[in-house]
């Protein structure tokens, strides 16, 4: 079952979404291959403890959160990847995994890089998994509340090179 919050939001604030359910799902790579979505525009969120606050990070599902670069970008001292147990009783109703990307609507900060910029939609866990929300990326971005950050992720392509420490500069200069 999807968000109540997250569906009376919606309504509310007249969001053009589509709500639509699927087989169950566990992975960002299954939702995107089942929504037929490129692995770009499904997007995910990963919880972080920014100097110990619990943030929210809505990324593209095919990308990393790395911690320097975002602790750079938002000027902390330490970006940490938080654990469920840390952050599950700030999501009642949702199942963990599934959380959907409106970070205000839980009291919580949420961030994101323009990388979505370039869709046209953005698709989402609705709080369960097995429905999702469609939405026009602009609509989305009308309705979120995030903030956004020049960097702060990684597509999987750099994520083994930034894991061993080796920023390249286009990190840096373009996430």
């Amino acid at each position: 079952m999807p968000s109540k919050l997250l569906l009376d939001y919606l309504q509310r604030t007249g969001a053009q979404y589509q709500q639509v359910q699927h087989p169950v799902t566990f992975t960002s790579a299954q939702l995107a291959e089942y929504a037929r979505h490129n692995g770009s525009s499904l997007a995910k969120v990963t919880m972080v403890k920014l100097d110990g606050e619990l943030a929210m990070v809505v990324l593209p599902a095919s990308h990393t959160v790395h911690c320097d670069l975002l602790a750079s970008a938002l000027m902390v001292d330490k970006v940490e990847v938080a654990q469920e147990h840390e952050f599950g009783h700030r999501f009642p109703r949702c199942e963990l995994g599934a959380i959907p990307p409106f970070g205000h609507l839980f009291g919580v900060t949420a961030y994101m890089m323009p990388i979505f910029d370039e869709y046209a939609s953005i698709a989402f866990n609705a709080g369960s998994h097995t429905e999702m929300i469609i939405m026009p990326f602009r609509e989305y971005e009308r309705v979120a509340h995030v903030e956004t950050v020049p960097r702060g992720v990684v597509p999987p392509s750099w994520s083994k090179v930034c894991e061993l420490g080796n920023v390249p500069r286009r990190i840096l200069r373009s996430h």
